[in-house]
């Protein structure tokens, strides 16, 4: 997992806001965010609808952790149009 990675997952487990270095070494890393798309493209092919994760009550999807993580970055690195 490149470091970038690692960061996403550290800021989603740990609901934090990024430091401005941290944005600087998410959002230039173009290749982590499509590293993640990819991955949640093979969980979403090679999963079963029904294959889910059970956490006491909860039930979350395969996608789940990538959902979240690729959601962290869309918010952190998004750039105004202006």
């Amino acid at each position: 997992m490149s470091a970038a990675a690692c960061l996403f997952r550290a800021l989603v487990l740990q609901n934090v806001l990024p430091s401005a270095d941290d944005l600087e070494m998410m959002c230039a890393a173009a290749s982590c965010v499509s590293s993640l798309e990819a991955l949640r493209e093979l969980q979403v092919a090679h999963c079963a609808h029904t294959d889910n994760i059970t956490v006491g009550y909860d039930v979350y999807s395969a996608t789940y952790t990538v959902d979240l993580m690729l959601h962290t970055y869309k918010w952190a690195c998004l750039k105004d149009t202006k």
